[in-house]
């Protein structure tokens, strides 16, 4: 590179659209090369993974307890969890019987997610083994897939 204007001036270029990209500046694109000083300011640490983790993180089937109910009791809906990021679990719970939701009540505790239905329909009570930043959740009921949607950001990593 110190031999070659061309590939000096490509990796300068590369260097200042990635920092223009990541943080969102507007950089000047004229520079200059420091005699006696290999940079301005302080270095931070930077860390490189060797391997990428998967973005979605399936964590199979949960405990769900079990008790005795009649046969006309509420239905158990089917529940799909993944781990969308390292610190973010993501919930879909499946209602093809409810056009909105209208009348669901939706509890999220640091380890536990409850939901009960409209007219008794539904009736949802999982142990999830993480823990959950209730204040932080979120949930939306998407109409057309008839699902209930809940972003449950987590306190701690799972080891």
């Amino acid at each position: 590179m110190q031999n070659s204007d061309f590939l000096r001036e490509l990796v300068i270029t590369i260097a200042r659209e990635g920092l223009e990209d990541k943080y969102g500046l507007q950089l000047n694109p004229e520079w200059r090369i420091l005699k006696n000083r290999p940079f301005l300011g302080s270095i931070s640490q930077q860390n490189i993974r060797s391997q990428q983790r998967p973005r979605i993180q399936e964590l199979g089937n949960l405990h769900t307890p079990s008790s005795p109910r009649p046969e006309a009791g509420p239905e158990k809906p089917h529940l799909s969890l993944w781990l969308e990021a390292p610190d973010l679990l993501l919930a879909e719970i499946d209602l093809p019987k409810l056009d909105g939701a209208l009348g669901l009540s939706l509890e999220v505790g640091e380890n536990r997610l409850v939901m009960g239905g409209p007219q008794q329909l539904y009736h949802l009570d999982t142990y999830i083994p993480l823990r959950i930043n209730c204040d932080e959740s979120k949930a939306a009921f998407h109409q057309k897939r008839k699902q209930l949607m809940v972003a449950m950001p987590l306190l701690s990593v799972p080891s």
